[in-house]
């Protein structure tokens, strides 16, 4: 392959439909084709000839993949026509290889087919006692809420300590609509967008953490927020739980001390088109980055990131934060990354739809 071929073949997608293209037509008849006509005799596609080009030999050889009876995939050689004689005589033994591989893919298919079913069961678990659990520490929240109106009522309008108030009855408010968010865990939910200041909403959660969180740890936290950046369509509470999360999460990685910076931008690109299939080029979105230098996470905790029941904390934590950020993030039409390196640190990554009035 020629330089640059690699990133062109990654974004390829040819539809097997309609059956109309050597790929498709190896595929569903189970059998080796080439371009050449000498295994049987096929008109070649625009697909076909698109290919031929893009690799840049005489024609194509295509093997399918075959498992128990059942098409996994294709692979595809590129082959000049001198080489094809010398090819076609080792087609069996490819074809041997080739289905040894078929089995392994049909096999990681089963696993991964197996363990979303378990997956489901556990989180129809799990809502299952959050809603148990949402009645009983509901009535203690009521409660206090009502202690703090009547507390509030006893100070003066103008008291410092009034402020104060409004934060614990918000994050009150916050907690309920946490628990409603768990016990609902596996049914969708349509969130209410308004118009929200990121920056405003980024310097109110690291006043409300820096005692709790950061100054306890010895955290830095260093903020480089972009004045003039736009409002962004999401939902301020979903929005405030993923951010706490992140923050937290951060602040536990590194309880020796450590960095912790977010960094607010906005971006004409927008997320990567695989990530989005809904990409509008004109659209503007506001992009959160929050970064810190702890320990990284481990390669194998990675890939598995944004599944439920997953995390690198041991024992204590269920693994469901970063799964419902990520629910909550794909609800909100935006899109959640994350880039970590062990002993250097982890960045997570939000992009979120601007205010369509603010765009450009």
């Amino acid at each position: 392959m020629g330089p640059g071929l690699d990133p062109l073949v990654k974004e390829l997608a040819v539809s097997v439909q309609k059956g109309r293209c050597l790929l498709a037509k190896s595929l569903s008849r189970g059998t080796p084709l080439d371009s050449f006509g000498y295994l049987a005799k096929e008109a070649l596609s625009i697909t076909d000839n698109q290919l031929i080009r893009l690799i840049g030999t005489d024609g194509l050889l295509c093997l399918p993949m075959v498992a128990h009876r059942e098409p996994v995939g294709v692979v595809i050689l590129g082959i000049d026509e001198t080489q094809f004689s010398c090819l076609s005589e080792e087609i069996s033994l490819l074809t041997m290889f080739i289905n040894q591989a078929a089995l392994s893919i049909y096999a990681e298919n089963v696993r991964q087919t197996q363990a979303s079913i378990v997956q489901a069961e556990r989180l129809r678990a799990s809502s299952e006692v959050a809603r148990r659990v949402a009645h009983e520490v509901n009535n203690p929240l009521g409660i206090i809420k009502n202690y703090l109106k009547m507390l509030g009522i006893k100070l003066s309008e103008n008291n410092a300590v009034q402020e104060e108030i409004n934060i614990i009855n918000e994050e009150i408010d916050r907690i309920s609509g946490i628990i409603s968010v768990l016990s609902d865990f596996f049914e969708p939910k349509v969130r209410q967008k308004e118009p929200v200041d990121i920056n405003s909403l980024i310097s109110d959660l690291i006043k409300i953490t820096h005692e709790a969180l950061l100054i306890e740890s010895g955290i830095k936290a260093q903020l480089d927020l972009e004045p003039s950046l736009p409002p962004a369509m999401t939902d301020k509470n979903g929005l405030k739980q993923v951010l706490i999360n992140l923050i937290k999460n951060a602040a536990e990685a590194m309880p020796g001390g450590g960095n912790l910076n977010i960094k607010t931008r906005r971006v004409f690109d927008g997320p990567k088109k695989d990530l989005r299939k809904d990409l509008h080029e004109d659209q503007a979105y506001v992009k959160i980055t929050i970064s810190d230098d702890g320990p990284g996470i481990p390669e194998r905790i990675r890939s598995r990131l944004f599944e439920p029941f997953v995390s690198s904390k041991g024992k204590g934590h269920a693994g469901l934060g970063l799964s419902i950020a990520g629910s909550i993030i794909r609800d909100l039409n935006g899109t959640i990354t994350c880039e970590s390196e062990e002993a250097k640190g982890t960045t997570f990554k939000i992009e979120l739809p601007v205010e369509k009035t603010q765009g450009r």
